[in-house]
């Protein structure tokens, strides 16, 4: 019995010897999977003290870099005289400090580095083109978390200009819709609209379409979000409202989609919902509009809505 055991552990020790490497190995491999497929990801929000002169159209926080886009929608040109900071530091406004010119409809994009877990504040003193001084204030609330890779979302398709152009109603029986073409395969999980309202249009559906042979919007949404139109700003402001799609749905490379909204119980009018478009700025699409819920649509060929379609890559 006792040559038993002594064969026994030696047998076992002979087999950590061989294969002990290997199990390093698999260990280390891994440990190194896990780190790979695990990346900081930001979930701050960003919102913008005054939208209808300073429109925020993108924020993150990725690895304690902080970057926002903005845009001057002031009507004219635009002097930066200072940038302070409450949370982040070393801010930056287009790779410099103030003073900065900025002209009409330009974007200024805001770098900074996170102190804190992610949230802060970016203030933006500056002189507007009537000679006034003016101050935004860009706050970041929130946090950074940890999220796959690949999970996090990023734009794939828009038109967002943010000025020009002009904006179409619909509410009721009339419908709206966007046609837009994918470069690349991935999950569609939310769209952002440049809205505004009317009144008090009711509940807003966004829903994501495939498209017919003549690109028009066919068959039922394949995945669909709602947003309260009321809570929009009224007639002379504007919003990039942010719809979430739920699960979201995969979308095909090059293969053409339609975003369609609808405000179903709006009364139209006094009551409905706007979109503003630009001219035939998005070369994957045009502007649909439907005057019987969906039943038939005509193309607006020189005309697109603007928007920005977000998901995750498949």
């Amino acid at each position: 019995m006792a040559l038993f055991k002594r064969n026994s552990a030696q047998s076992s020790l002979e087999y950590l010897m061989t294969y002990g490497w290997a199990l390093v190995l698999i260990v280390s491999v891994v440990s190194i999977l896990v780190f790979i497929v695990s990346s900081p990801a930001s979930d701050v929000t960003f919102s913008s003290s005054d939208p209808a002169k300073i429109l925020l159209k993108a924020g993150a926080v990725q690895d304690s870099e902080v970057v926002v886009k903005v845009q001057n929608i002031t009507g004219g040109d635009l002097g930066i005289t200072g940038i302070s900071e409450t949370g982040y530091s070393d801010c930056t406004a287009n790779g410099s400090g103030a003073p900065l010119s900025v002209s009409a409809g330009a974007e200024i994009v805001l770098e900074c580095v996170s102190s804190s877990d992610g949230g802060g504040t970016i203030t933006l003193d500056y002189t507007d083109f009537a000679g006034l001084q003016r101050v935004v204030v860009i706050n970041g609330s929130g946090s950074v978390s940890s999220a796959p890779e690949g999970s996090v979302p990023e734009m794939f398709e828009s038109n967002n200009p943010g000025v020009g152009g002009g904006a179409q109603t619909f509410g009721g029986i009339n419908w709206t819709a966007q046609t837009f073409t994918p470069a690349t395969a991935h999950t569609v999980t939310s769209v952002k609209l440049l809205l505004y309202r009317s009144n008090f249009p009711g509940t807003i559906t966004v829903g994501i379409r495939a498209t017919n042979e003549d690109s028009h919007p066919t068959g039922a949404d394949l995945c669909y979000g709602t947003t309260d139109g009321d809570t929009l700003p009224s007639s002379g402001n504007n919003e990039w409202r942010e719809i979430s799609l739920g699960g979201g749905c995969d979308l095909e490379a090059s293969a053409k989609y339609a975003i369609v909204t609808r405000a179903a119980s709006a009364v139209s009018p006094p009551n409905y919902a706007l979109w503003f478009f630009t001219t035939n700025n998005y070369a994957g699409g045009a502007q649909e509009f439907s005057w019987n819920s969906g039943s038939s649509w005509s193309t607006i060929a020189t005309q697109d809505f603007q928007f920005e379609e977000w998901g995750t890559a498949s």
